[in-house]
């Protein structure tokens, strides 16, 4: 490993509780006031109007169920660390890891899972089936969601496909994808099924039908 002997970067030591006393005091106004505060855990938009979906030192996010985040990862030879803070509903976790190998991975999305207690939504096969298929909007384009290996899925790209993972018998989010994207399905009296694809974050609401 190189390691460039800058501090501040890297080579930081701190524990769990330190870290913990550390996200406690930033709901207080004494170590860091408010409008500052703001800065810190607000996106920046660059000059050209794109939204960075970064603060000051913190990635910034809003993610269904667990509202607004400011996160970050970090990992210096032989560790991983993150430190994660749930603004709306105060809640924290932190990860200091000392095993960094291909087989060792940061269990972020099971700790947030146990902090809410979300249980996964089992979907039966015959419904994921007749979900999938080619969906046609209003101006005659369409999108897809198609069926394999026992899941549905999104093509982001013709190489790239996304899964979508169930939040309720009917609702689907596009797993680890930000910002968040939903999938919503209603069979009609017809038979035929209209399919809501909204991006909240960006006020996107698309609706296209399948006909059977």
């Amino acid at each position: 490993y190189y390691l460039d002997g800058i501090v501040g970067d890297g080579m930081v030591n701190s524990t769990t509780g330190d870290l913990l006393k550390w996200d406690r005091a930033l709901y207080g106004d004494k170590l860091v006031n408010q409008k500052d505060k703001d800065l810190i855990f607000s996106s920046i938009v660059t000059k050209d109007n794109k939204d960075t979906r970064y603060g000051y030192g913190c990635a910034i996010d809003t993610k269904y169920p667990f509202g607004k985040i400011a996160n970050h990862s970090g990992g210096w030879a032989g560790y991983i660390t993150f430190i994660e803070r749930d603004l709306d509903y105060d809640k924290t976790i932190i990860i200091l890891q000392n095993n960094d190998s291909e087989a060792a991975s940061s269990p972020v999305k099971q700790l947030r899972n146990i902090l809410y207690d979300i249980k996964p939504i089992k979907v039966d096969l015959a419904t994921l089936q007749k979900y999938a298929g080619k969906y046609t909007k209003k101006n005659s384009k369409t999108f897809e969601v198609f069926f394999e290996n026992n899941k549905l899925y999104v093509p982001l790209n013709p190489q790239v496909k996304l899964e979508l993972e169930a939040i309720s018998t009917n609702k689907f989010k596009v797993r680890d994808f930000s910002p968040d994207v939903f999938y919503e399905f209603k069979i009609l009296d017809d038979g035929s099924i209209k399919c809501n694809m909204s991006q909240p974050a960006h006020n996107m609401n698309e609706e296209g039908i399948k006909k059977i």
